[in-house]
């Protein structure tokens, strides 16, 4: 028996005393004082149900202290710090005469006086309070503010009349619970809704999406639903032409009898301004109009140091791309990306997925899109293309270590070329090599390496060859084509292995949230370079076909698969691979007949597990 040392259980030992002392030798009320509650738990409660609303929940100022598995950590971490490590340090110096002036002598001054403040002294209780954390007391000053929180977040549901209480519960000696008890009686409903809306242009917008609407009469009051309502409204003109409608043009009066508590009817007007001028309050509003879209330039590679005597220009589809010297990219690669069109309705949508399309590409920064304003309520935009670098180079090296390698050794380079083919397109090369030493336990080899090549061709649209572009997913969904073809090579790990992928891949986002992924064509071929060293490398399926051939090892039909060990208990052995593929061949063509008709059938199965993982693979699949 392997007798243990003592200096590998101390660090353990320790552990656990420390543990110990932190549990039992500090007291969670060592800071409650003798008039004070420590806040053991809390609970709301609403017509006598208890709330477990996040966003209620939320609003209370006064929590307990945070438990880890159940236990005060970072309380009793905060109770173990000193509560005035510096005021008795002084009174130690004090304590004896000569004290600090011996001290002194000895340190200096300044340095005793430091001493105080060291972390042997004074410095570990900071920490402590620092990780800790202090005893929460109960405080009726926040509860009556938490009460209020509760009461005013019951107010924006429609519960305007609600009432409430605090109830505190002494349950042991210095430690209380608190329960905010409301009383939320009959909500509030919406009544009639009546609009008052300064443009004529705007209320027939509104009269023709009132199906939309998010307030309705008979509906419970609810504050955030009248948020909702001014963000759908707002939407709902910019996509309609009105480029410059201010959200805060909407609002609402509401108007309910607070005399009479048993009239739960509100009366909601909506009121909607016409628009007015953020830097003159003074002076008249202006009624917001429908435009539509007069002129939409594009400025590639835009320097604001260009004027526009320096540029040229191109027009492809009512867009005018402006450039400077020569323009890079394919004017129908860039008329793709934008939504925004000559004689169309302005629409807030068809910016924000300009902005999305353009930033897709890869080739842009993030763009700038000015809007201006022109006669005859037209609008102008300018869209402004600052081009990313067109390459981009990336190293890496790592090392690492596991049960297989001692150790590795990767570096990788990747080269990413954008516009490559002049339609935003995207090249990237990347090469990947992994070289070290293998353990003792994985082969005759001691060395290995693996290296990768990978090519992989974005284009900003689908693609199907020979069909070319394809428009069966609209560009608002920033779809992709992703052409890869990539090669590996592995040695002295395994069989070693060749392989080669080609992937042919589209993806676009449907949603914020939804994406789609369709490989169209993966393609693998999977090649092993040395199958003979299948049993080297399966060694429990070499000694188990080991074991089977020992009744044939006084066979002359059999002796020259076999070669003499040292092992007493093993003295012969099938040799690999000669021995193992002659001695399963001779087996399966009935040349050897095994006693039992189990031994044939457990070489059958060796031999057809070989066969399995050694030939090369052809895999063609669709994701």
């Amino acid at each position: 028996m392997k007798r243990k040392n003592h200096r590998e259980t101390l660090p353990a030992k320790l552990g656990f005393i420390f543990l110990g002392l932190l549990i039992f030798s500090c007291n969670t009320l060592k800071r409650v004082e003798d008039n004070e509650l420590l806040l053991n738990d809390y609970a709301v409660e609403t017509n006598g149900q208890k709330v477990s609303d996040p966003a209620v929940n939320s609003l209370i100022l006064q929590k307990p202290n945070s438990r880890v598995l159940g236990f005060p950590l970072r309380l009793h971490l905060y109770n173990l710090a000193k509560k005035d490590p510096d005021s008795k340090y002084n009174t130690w110096l004090e304590r004896k005469p000569n004290r600090k002036a011996r001290l002194e002598a000895l340190l200096s001054k300044k340095q005793t006086d430091r001493l105080g403040t060291s972390f042997l002294i004074g410095g570990y209780s900071q920490w402590l309070k620092r990780v800790g954390e202090a005893p929460v007391i109960i405080d009726t000053a926040r509860n009556s503010k938490s009460l209020n929180r509760i009461s005013t977040y019951y107010d924006t549901r429609g519960y305007f009349n609600n009432t409430g209480v605090i109830v505190i519960d002494t349950i042991s000696a210095k430690k209380g619970n608190v329960t905010y008890k409301l009383e939320l009686r009959k909500p509030y409903i919406v009544d009639s809704i009546r609009r008052n809306i300064a443009s004529p242009m705007l209320d027939s917008l509104y009269e023709l999406n009132l199906k939309n609407s998010l307030i309705k009469k008979g509906d419970v009051f609810d504050l955030e639903t009248f948020t909702q309502e001014r963000e759908r409204l707002t939407g709902l003109f910019r996509n309609s032409g009105i480029w410059n409608f201010q959200e805060s043009s909407i609002s609402y009066s509401i108007t309910r009898d607070t005399l009479n508590p048993e009239d739960q009817s509100m009366e909601i007007d909506l009121n909607i301004q016409n628009l007015r001028s953020r830097n003159d309050t003074l002076s008249a509003p202006e009624e917001y109009r429908i435009n539509r879209m007069s002129a939409v330039n594009l400025y590639a590679d835009y320097d604001y140091q260009y004027t526009s005597d320096d540029l040229e220009s191109v027009t492809y589809l009512n867009y005018r791309i402006f450039y400077k010297d020569r323009l890079r990219y394919k004017p129908k690669a860039l008329a793709e990306a934008v939504f925004l069109q000559k004689d169309s309705i302005y629409r807030d949508i068809d910016r924000l997925r300009t902005y999305r399309q353009i930033n897709n590409l890869n080739t842009f920064r993030y763009p700038t899109i000015e809007l201006l304003p022109n006669a005859g309520d037209k609008l102008d935009a300018n869209i402004y293309l600052t081009a990313r670098p067109r390459n981009s180079l990336n190293l890496d090296f790592d090392i690492s270590h596991s049960n297989i390698q001692l150790i590795g050794v990767g570096t990788g380079a990747s080269l990413l070329t954008r516009n490559v083919l002049g339609g935003a397109e995207t090249l990237s090369l990347s090469g990947r090599g992994n070289f070290g030493l293998l353990s003792d336990d994985v082969g005759n080899e001691n060395f290995f390496t693996e290296v990768r090549a990978d090519v992989n061709l974005n284009f900003p649209r689908i693609w199907l060859p020979p069909f070319r572009s394809l428009k069966i997913i609209p560009y608002y969904m920033l779809p992709q084509t992703r052409v890869s073809l990539g090669t590996s090579f592995q040695n002295n790990i395994g069989l070693d292995k060749q392989t080669f992928n080609t992937i042919l891949g589209y993806n676009w986002s449907a949603t914020e949230v939804k994406k789609g992924i369709l490989e169209l064509i993966n393609l693998r071929y999977v090649r092993n370079l040395n199958p003979d060293r299948f049993f080297n490398q399966y060694q429990s399926t070499f000694a188990n076909l080991d074991g089977l051939a020992d009744e044939f090892e006084n066979n002359p039909l059999a002796t020259s698969f076999f070669e003499a060990t040292d092992n007493p208990d093993n003295p012969f052995r099938l040799t690999i691979p000669e021995g193992t593929s002659g001695f399963t061949a001779a087996v399966l063509d009935g040349t050897l007949v095994p006693q039992s008709q189990e031994t044939f059938a457990e070489i059958f199965r060796i031999e057809e597990r070989r066969v399995r993982l050694t030939e090369n693979n052809l895999i063609l699949s669709s994701n």
